[in-house]
């Protein structure tokens, strides 16, 4: 990641840090605290599930998970990571994954009665022929679908 990329992240990650305490503040205002504290947990949560990405790769390929994480965010997606076993971003970056497979994969997850966003659970292994994706989430048939990315 160059230096304009690390700024551009920086720059996202400080966006929707504001726009999370304008919903907080936004609920104490309206004299919704309980709604303001129940925002903060499942942001915690949240914050507490990314860190599986800081605590299983090296720095460079943490840094281009954590982006396309971010990314998912603008698809409407929740991307949880549940399993990284990533030595090289290498062929993820060179073939725009898992974002890319992402967007094929959510007609086969979105339904459209739900109000909320929607959870896609993704585990990472790379393997010697490159990297198996395994995306699931509620209620998809079948349970879950492989994407194979090949060197």
């Amino acid at each position: 990641m160059d230096e304009q990329q690390t700024l551009d992240l920086l720059r996202r990650i400080r966006h929707d840090f504001g726009n999370h305490l304008q919903v907080m503040l936004g609920y104490i205002d309206l004299g919704k605290p309980d709604m303001s504290r129940q925002y903060m947990i499942n942001l915690v949560n949240e914050m507490t599930a990314e860190r599986l990405i800081f605590d299983k790769t090296n720095p460079d390929a943490a840094l281009y998970l954590y982006e396309q994480l971010l990314l998912s965010r603008d698809l409407g997606v929740i991307l949880r990571y549940d399993e990284i076993q990533l030595e090289s971003k290498q062929l993820l970056m060179k073939n725009n994954e898992p974002l890319r497979s992402l967007e094929h994969f959510l007609g086969k997850c979105q339904d459209p009665s739900r109000d909320e966003e929607l959870v896609v659970y993704l585990e990472i292994y790379e393997t010697e022929y490159g990297v198996d994706l395994l995306y699931s989430c509620e209620n998809m048939e079948p349970s879950s679908i492989l994407i194979e990315v090949r060197k």
